[in-house]
């Protein structure tokens, strides 16, 4: 269970987030929403341990997320994030990349399931050969979202879901499967069980 209590995270040298608290159960699907620069994508970059909290705590099965644990507490997340990286090269290497990370040691991506799924949510199945550098953000993040059930992680965190019906089945789907899912938008519209507005 991911649990936030009286969380806020620091915007500015003088400003905070507004402070929140949040408890998550398997299968549901909570929200972050807020205009630009309000510190939803700070929040998820704290429960990944790589941004320190500016008051109150996080805890994953009611373990402390620390500086110190958060290296195995990612093992336990599948993180989808809003910038994509600028460098050129095939969408399945990037993949293979992520893959890679020593956070998914272990982890094997299967490209014909990757492609089924990917045909399934209506994507071109043969993403995988085009360069990072033709593909569109929202299609690239899309595109991971749906290799996240593959790596089978318990908590799943997506930072600006897109496009909106794709996104809505791809976190549906999650959940139904038992997985916290939290995502942060700056658009109202994707149903969740939970929402924070920032």
């Amino acid at each position: 269970m991911l649990e936030f209590k009286n969380v806020s995270v620091r915007l500015t040298p003088e400003r905070l987030s507004p402070a929140f608290s949040l408890a998550m159960d398997g299968g549901e699907v909570a929200c972050l929403s807020g205009g630009a620069g309000t510190g939803k994508s700070l929040v998820l970059m704290a429960i990944l341990g790589l941004v320190p909290l500016a008051s109150g705590y996080i805890t994953i099965d009611g373990e402390l997320v620390t500086p110190g644990s958060s290296a195995y507490f990612r093992r336990l997340i599948a993180y989808v994030p809003q910038r994509m990286p600028s460098v050129r090269m095939k969408v399945g290497q990037l993949f293979g990349e992520l893959i890679g990370l020593s956070v998914h040691a272990g982890d094997d991506l299967d490209l014909v399931a990757l492609r089924k799924r990917w045909s399934a949510l209506g994507l071109p199945a043969d993403l995988d050969e085009r360069w990072t550098t033709d593909v569109d953000a929202p299609l690239l993040r899309t595109a991971m979202l749906a290799a996240v059930p593959l790596l089978h992680k318990p908590i799943v965190l997506v930072d600006d879901p897109a496009p909106q019906v794709v996104a809505h089945g791809a976190l549906q789907e999650l959940a139904a499967s038992g997985v916290e899912v939290l995502f942060a938008t700056r658009q109202d519209g994707l149903p969740c069980h939970k929402i924070v507005k920032l």
